[in-house]
């Protein structure tokens, strides 16, 4: 078959020369008609000598199947594309994308091709650092399609996944998630059309086909095309289980040691209160009620956990008081009184080298200084005495004033609010004082003590609690 001679118009010629791709015209036999100066520098080919000879004695590398491929386009007249082996006119070969469009003549017949050719060499290389770190990497990888369709993953996705390759390719990242926690699956859609941003994130468990389960943060982000079209999604896998697993049993140990740590703290207080049979269980119940004050007050749950510490050993350092001083009935001498009140000192000396998360040597050492400085051991005013003494000092008071004690009989909880009531502001911290009426009038209790018969005056200034 022979069609019209292929002659570009000079102009147009003049454009193709002008190109720095090689441009080959050949007629529907597959005859070269003309080529430009970049396929004669690329290959060592000239206008003058090989016009008129078929294309595939230009290009011998060229392939059984990319020759037939390249004779279907021109009897279908049909454009084709692919990857084909070219040399160089120094003898070296490269990798080329060969382009064939189709000429129509006059009637619609296709009267031949015009073949350009790119060289892939370079993006070849990239494609393969690419390909090699997708392949490495120690993080699962995964394409997906836009309808969230698994196209392509790495090992050590299927790694993750405790899957084949094979078996993870046509699913859907969803399809993967332990069912416990499915609920909220990859908003593909969303992110195709917009509704959502185009990245999304989340953790979550997977579960494999051994039982096992693994903990996994992902990360999707929606690729777009050089037009700004969605084009694919890329997600990105992480396995956390080791850090689950280090959080899990760095819990447990906490667990272990807040049990050890709590017992510790009631023996210290049990070796005070083997000592006084009278103030048996008063650090407690202080405590009980601190930790209800302090939930009036809004304190956080850490603050409040070490408020109760400090409350079960602030009568710590009354163990070198001497018994028959704590068990006096009746006032004690000034001398008597004094020695007593070391017992604030005592206990944070025997508390400051304990590693305590929370001040608690210091709230023990300040638990009888009041906001007007008329307390003890040093004088300290407001603010400067800590949130935990001055709850403690309010609690403390009554409590005390509430039990029987060899000294005095047991009073009424109203008595003991009217107490802290009226040195509010000045003795006590009003808003604690506050808080401790509001949580006594709404139905807390403390276990009260026999009253005795004889009703002795409270001192209020007695350090023995």
């Amino acid at each position: 078959m022979t069609g019209p001679a292929l002659h570009p118009f000079s102009s147009e010629r003049e454009l193709l020369q002008a190109l720095g791709t090689p441009v080959v015209v050949v007629d529907a036999r597959g005859i070269v008609h003309w080529l430009n100066r970049a396929a004669e520098d690329m290959h060592g080919w000239d206008l003058s000598r090989d016009t008129g000879r078929p294309f595939s004695d230009l290009v011998p590398t060229l392939g059984e199947a990319a020759a037939s491929d390249l004779r279907a386009a021109l009897s279908g007249a049909r454009r084709w594309s692919g990857r084909v082996l070219l040399a160089r006119s120094d003898g070296t070969t490269y990798p080329a994308l060969l382009d064939c469009v189709p000429v129509h003549g006059s009637t619609g017949e296709v009267s031949g091709l015009v073949v350009t050719s790119s060289d892939l060499t370079e993006a070849e290389g990239i494609q393969r650092r690419l390909s090699s770190g997708f392949d490495s990497s120690p993080f699962g990888w995964m394409f997906c399609e836009l309808d969230g369709t698994i196209a392509d993953c790495n090992q050590s996705c299927a790694d993750i996944l405790g899957r084949e390759r094979a078996d993870v390719l046509g699913q859907r990242p969803d399809d993967f998630t332990h069912p416990e926690d499915v609920g909220t699956p990859m908003p593909f859609e969303a992110m195709r059309s917009g509704s959502h941003p185009p990245i999304f994130r989340s953790q979550t468990r997977y579960a494999r086909p051994d039982g096992a389960t693994r903990w996994v943060r992902a990360h999707a982000r929606l690729v777009t095309d050089h037009l700004g079209q969605p084009d694919l999604f890329y997600v990105h896998l992480e396995d956390v289980t080791p850090l689950f697993e280090m959080a899990e049993a760095r819990e447990a140990v906490e667990h272990s040691y807040h049990e050890l740590f709590g017992r510790a703290v009631h023996s210290l207080g049990a070796a005070l209160e083997v000592r006084d049979a009278y103030t048996a269980g008063h650090q407690h119940r202080v405590a009980e009620l601190c930790v209800a004050i302090a939930h009036r007050l809004g304190m956080s749950d850490d603050a409040i956990e070490g408020l109760a510490v400090c409350a079960e050993v602030h009568d710590i350092g009354k163990v070198a008081t001497p018994a028959e001083i704590l068990t006096k009935p009746g006032r004690l001498f000034d001398a008597e009184y004094d020695l007593i009140k070391l017992h604030s000192q005592t206990g944070s000396s025997i508390l400051e080298e304990i590693p305590f998360p929370w001040p608690v040597a210091r709230a023990v050492r300040e638990h009888h200084e009041r906001l007007d400085g008329s307390g003890y051991p040093d004088g300290l005013a407001g603010e400067a005495i800590c949130l935990e003494a001055r709850v403690i000092a309010v609690a403390d008071t009554v409590e005390s004033v509430a039990s029987r004690r060899p000294y005095r009989p047991a009073r009424s909880l109203e008595a003991a609010l009217e107490i802290v009531a009226a040195g509010a502001g000045t003795l006590y911290d009003g808003a604690v004082v506050d808080a401790c009426t509001a949580e006594l009038d709404s139905g807390f209790s403390l276990p009260r003590q026999p009253s005795p018969l004889i009703e002795d005056d409270w001192v209020g200034g007695d350090a023995r609690g």
